[in-house]
């Protein structure tokens, strides 16, 4: 089975630390390819970029250019970046028994909320694909977002295991252990036990 997994990266030198969907969607390769089901797993990329010299977070990864391998798919995970209707139209009229998902993580509910509410409506719509052969999303987002699901895609709704692994932060702190010993930061990763002051960083972009 062929499976493509989408997502949006702009350029190889994008950093998987801009947002978590990326870091998702990689381990959900990942575990795909470690299947002893021995899929033929694909990063599918909705964004024309060149990906001939690749950065690390990909040397074992095959990714292609969206538009010039979807139609080859037997499964296609809509996960890292959204697609159109056409897409999906053509992707189920080329072959018998195509199927595809769309993989929820965030919370859809208040995301469309803010949009509504906060966003500049003039210039924007709101696309609801129902062609979809089953949402999937994880178990943090049921309370808020079952509904909501199943009401806008019109088709099974299915909480999902959250998939996670240590690999990139290991690696991340490895790199910057590494800087520290060569004098490029002035901390290493580890914290601090027992330190008096206490310096917290809280990063949060959602518009409201």
């Amino acid at each position: 089975m062929k499976i493509g997994i989408t997502l949006g990266l702009k350029d190889n030198k994008e950093s998987i630390w801009t947002n978590g969907i990326k870091q998702n969607v990689l381990m959900m390769v990942h575990m795909l390819k470690n299947s002893e089901k021995n899929y033929e797993v694909y990063l599918l990329n909705t964004l024309k970029a060149d990906f001939s010299t690749k950065p690390s977070y990909l040397n074992d990864i095959d990714v292609e250019y969206f538009e010039d391998k979807y139609l080859e798919m037997d499964l296609i995970i809509v996960m890292g970046a959204q697609i159109h209707n056409h897409q999906i139209e053509s992707f189920k009229n080329s072959g018998d028994n195509k199927k595809i998902i769309a993989y929820k993580y965030g919370n859809n509910y208040v995301i469309t909320m803010e949009n509504i509410l906060f966003g500049d409506n003039s210039t924007k719509s709101f696309q609801f694909n129902e062609k979809y052969d089953e949402i999937w999303y994880i178990p943090q987002q049921d309370e808020v977002n079952r509904g909501y699901y199943h009401t806008l895609y019109r088709t099974n709704s299915i909480i999902v295991p959250f998939i996670w692994h240590q690999k990139f932060l290991l690696e991340s702190a490895t790199d910057i252990e590494k800087g520290y010993k060569r004098g490029s930061y002035k901390k290493s990763w580890q914290y601090e036990v027992g330190k008096e002051k206490k310096m917290l960083g809280i990063m949060e972009p959602n518009l409201n």
